[in-house]
């Protein structure tokens, strides 16, 4: 018998296979949630208003200038909804670029701390994917991202607000960057590949976010499962970060 792709030399398993909608789940593909406009437009507010929100909330952490975190938090709440996210972007970015002596951009392609911050989120894709499946919801139906090709909509939907977990890991590890990443965006550090992968998990966290990841994610997931089987979007509370001191800061 030929050697299987999913075994390795010992023949033991190297991968899971999972189904991508779990058609058990009667309720979620009864609601047909995802056709309905208004309640996509409203998910998607709540969780760009959480974006923005979250981002002020770690330029406050990182000591920011108090005029650049008000004009930050404006957008959570104020203007088109089309451009806040981009506007309060821009604003959040510039922060680092203006802080950061490497130089920082976040054009695409761009080696250095880009490369940590986009393996980051590639681990929380990941952790959003696996929970979204196992409460039922299928992750290619989303109410923010378009759906594409090859592409998980849902998930990118609801990882927005938990991004600062992948944003304040990466900005901790910004004084090894010479030694982390090479020239081709490759990071070098197993150090640093293990930190970006324990930025949901680790207990450390907890004293910045009050939680960590995994749970955070889970309690705002199960809001949203909620939300769409009762087609009422105030049930769906994506996660907010609200700094407050913590022992021994």
């Amino acid at each position: 018998v030929s050697q299987s792709r999913y075994l390795g030399k010992d023949y033991k398993p190297k991968s899971v296979l999972l189904p991508a909608i779990r058609a058990t789940d009667t309720s979620l593909l009864r609601s047909d949630w995802a056709s309905d406009t208004k309640l996509r437009q409203a998910l998607w507010t709540r969780t760009i208003s959480t974006k923005i929100q979250n981002q002020a909330e770690l330029l406050r952490v990182l000591d920011a200038p108090v005029t650049e975190i008000t004009s930050l938090e404006k957008w959570a709440t104020s203007g088109p909804l089309h451009s806040r996210e981009a506007s309060a972007a821009k604003l959040f970015w510039s922060f680092w670029s203006k802080t950061l002596s490497t130089g920082f951009t976040r054009a695409r392609r761009v080696p250095g701390l880009n490369s940590l911050l986009n393996y980051g989120y590639a681990v929380l894709a990941s952790t959003v994917t696996q929970r979204l499946l196992a409460v039922g919801l299928d992750p290619v139906r989303g109410f923010g991202h378009r759906f594409r090709e090859r592409a998980c909509a849902l998930t990118y939907d609801v990882m927005e607000p938990f991004r600062i977990f992948v944003e304040h890991a990466v900005w901790t590890m910004k004084d090894e960057i010479d030694t982390a990443v090479d020239c081709n965006g490759k990071i070098q550090s197993s150090k640093v590949r293990r930190a970006l992968g324990n930025a949901l998990v680790s207990g450390t966290n907890k004293g910045v976010f009050g939680d960590t990841g995994l749970n955070l994610i889970e309690s705002t997931i199960r809001s949203l499962r909620r939300a769409v089987l009762e087609r009422n979007p105030v049930l769906y509370r994506p996660w907010k970060f609200k700094h407050t001191k913590w022992a021994g800061s």
